[in-house]
């Protein structure tokens, strides 16, 4: 799977557990139940945001090195030339 791929699923899946947290936090009287879903709801929402930035820290990473590759200054050859005095 690639990443673009990957995170379309993630961000539908969070867009689904926001709105079941929603739901939720919109009840007056959350049974104990309830309120152990949104702990796991939490949880799981924790989790997702971590893989959605590590996904963009790959995008990123990925981005930065073939930018360098681009636009890296190549080092003179030193090895011919002879030391100055």
């Amino acid at each position: 799977m690639n990443t673009t791929t990957e995170s379309g699923e993630l961000k539908r899946r969070i867009e689904r557990l926001s709105a079941e947290r929603v739901t939720l936090f919109a009840q007056p009287n959350a049974s104990a139940a309830d309120k152990a879903r949104l702990k796991t709801l939490e949880r799981e929402l924790d989790e997702c945001y971590l893989e959605q930035r590590r996904l963009r820290a790959v995008k990123d990473a990925r981005r930065f090195v073939s930018e360098y590759s681009i636009v890296r200054v190549p080092r003179p050859d030193t090895s011919s030339t002879a030391p100055r005095d």
